[in-house]
């Protein structure tokens, strides 16, 4: 191993701790000021690794992030506006790869790129972990090709928090009609029209 492989381990390792960070904050903003930290740092390791692939990505990536920067600071912003800040994205992502085109791994920068701002533009929480699980998916295999150990734990965090959220907010998630609470609510409101019909029924 050269020592630009440890120097990009050490940035990688401060994004991750940044990630870990982001995932304690209370609002978005905080939220996306973390992740940004952490895809700069996780960038300049990658700038020591050598692959242009991964630079593209995580640079498009950054881009990606400051825009949902402004996004969370202007909460009124339309959503076809961010469906084109979408799209110039990917064409930026597409145009890059093609121009520093070396092998494969572009294409797999190109698929992972677009699938990441894919999850970036989805209104739902919902649809954001499932995206984001099927990206972190293909970002562990990414980073596991360009023999990146760190870089790979902080998508396989990802992962693990997606699938919990999931989990626990989707799967586990009980509807609100379906509480105690509002299932007793509903009994006393029968109870209480059946008084009512059996009274003017008298």
């Amino acid at each position: 191993m050269s020592w630009q492989w440890f120097v990009s381990q050490g940035f990688a390792l401060i994004g991750l701790i940044f990630v870990v960070i982001s995932t304690q904050q209370k609002t978005t903003k905080g939220i996306m000021i973390h992740r940004n930290i952490a895809t700069i740092s996780v960038f300049i390791g990658l700038c020591f690794l050598g692959n242009l692939s991964s630079i593209i990505l995580c640079g498009v990536g950054i881009l990606r992030n400051l825009i949902g920067l402004i996004f969370s600071i202007k909460k009124n912003t339309k959503q076809y506006v961010k469906i084109i800040s979408g799209v110039c994205l990917v064409a930026l992502l597409i145009t890059l790869n093609i121009i520093f085109w070396k092998d494969w791994l572009n294409i797999l920068s190109i698929v992972l790129g677009t699938m990441l701002i894919i999850t970036f533009l989805q209104k739902s929480p919902k649809a954001v972990r499932i995206w984001t699980v099927a990206s972190e998916v293909v970002s562990i295999t990414y980073y596991g090709l360009l023999l990146s150990p760190i870089n790979v734990g902080i998508e396989v965090f990802g992962l693990v928090s997606a699938i919990v959220g999931i989990i626990r907010l989707d799967i586990n998630r009980k509807p609100k009609n379906l509480t105690e609470e509002n299932v007793d609510a509903q009994n006393n409101l029968k109870e209480d029209e059946t008084i009512l019909i059996e009274e003017e029924n008298k």
